[in-house]
C-alpha cells in the first residue's frame, strides 16, 4: 500500500496527460473545460490508496463537491472510459516498441501499475491478453516475436502490484481473476515452446529469463488464488450473516 508521501502520477500517465492538456489549449478551451478535461485524464491515476478524489480536485483546481458531480454524468464517465481504453492501448504499444533488457522492462512495468486506477489496470491486463493470443509464437516464429510474448506474458511484477484483489467490489475481483486466468492459461501453453526453441538454439539466457517469468507467474497466481478465495469467502460469510440478523430482527 502507498502511504500519502509516495502519491504521485506515473511518469508515463504524467507524459501523456501533459501532452493532452497542451493539445486541448490550442483547441481553444475555456477554463472550465479545461479543468474538467484534466479532471477526466486524471481519473485514469485515481487510487484511494495513493491518488484519490482529493488530490484530484486539488490537481484539476476544482473543489471535491464539483469533481464528485462531475463523476456522475455521462458524458465525463464515457470520456473517463475512452480515454482509459486509448492510454492502455498506447501504453501495450508502447511496451512492445521498447527494446529493454527483461529486467528494464520489469521495472518499467512496476513503476508504472501500481499508480494506475482500477478500470485502467484492467484495460491494460485486457489489452496485454489480447496482444498474447495474437503474438503467441509457434514452433516457426521468428526469436524477435518470441521475446515479445516473453515480455507480454511478463505479469509476475503487474500482477503482484495488482491491488483490486485487497479493495475492490466483488464483481471487480471475480473479473480480475478471470483476466490473469486467461493470461496465465496462455503463457502455459506457449511458454514452454519458447523454452525448448531457446535450448535447441542455445540461447541460454532467454530461456532462464523464460524460466524465471514461469516460475514467478506461478508462485504469484497461487497467492493471488488464495488471497481472492480467502476474501470472497470472508465476504459472503459477512452477507450471510447480515442476512440472519435481518431475519432475526423480524
Amino acid at each position: 500500500m502507498h502511504n500519502n508521501k509516495a502519491a504521485k502520477i506515473s511518469p508515463s500517465l504524467s507524459k501523456s496527460i501533459d501532452t493532452q492538456m497542451k493539445k486541448a489549449k490550442k483547441m481553444g478551451f475555456t477554463k472550465l473545460q479545461l479543468r474538467k478535461f484534466h479532471a477526466a485524464w486524471l481519473m485514469l491515476a485515481y487510487n484511494r490508496h495513493n491518488f484519490p478524489l482529493k488530490k484530484i480536485a486539488k490537481k484539476a483546481e476544482v473543489s471535491d463537491q464539483l469533481l464528485r458531480n462531475w463523476r456522475t454524468e455521462e458524458r465525463f464517465k464515457k470520456g473517463v472510459g475512452i480515454y482509459t481504453k486509448a492510454y492502455a492501448r498506447g501504453f501495450v504499444d508502447m511496451l512492445e516498441r521498447t527494446e529493454l533488457s527483461y529486467g528494464d522492462y520489469l521495472h518499467l512495468v512496476e513503476r508504472e501499475i501500481p499508480y494506475y486506477s482500477l478500470g485502467l489496470q484492467k484495460a491494460i491486463a485486457t489489452e496485454h491478453a489480447k496482444r498474447m493470443m495474437r503474438v503467441g509464437p509457434t514452433s516457426h516464429s521468428s526469436p524477435e516475436q518470441d521475446r515479445k510474448f516473453l515480455y507480454l506474458s511478463s505479469f509476475a511484477g503487474f500482477i503482484r502490484q495488482y491491488r483490486a484483489d485487497r479493495w475492490g467490489s466483488k464483481e471487480e475481483r471475480l473479473d480480475l481473476h478471470e483476466t490473469t486466468f486467461k493470461l496465465l492459461r496462455e503463457a502455459d501453453r506457449t511458454l514452454p515452446i519458447i523454452f525448448e526453441k531457446s535450448i535447441k538454439n542455445k540461447d541460454f539466457q532467454l530461456a532462464r529469463e523464460i524460466f524465471d517469468v514461469a516460475l514467478n507467474l506461478f508462485k504469484d497466481h497461487r497467492e493471488r488464488v488464495y488471497r481472492l478465495e480467502k476474501i470472497l469467502i470472508e465476504q459472503n460469510w459477512r452477507e450471510y450473516d447480515n442476512k440472519e440478523e435481518k431475519t432475526n430482527k423480524r
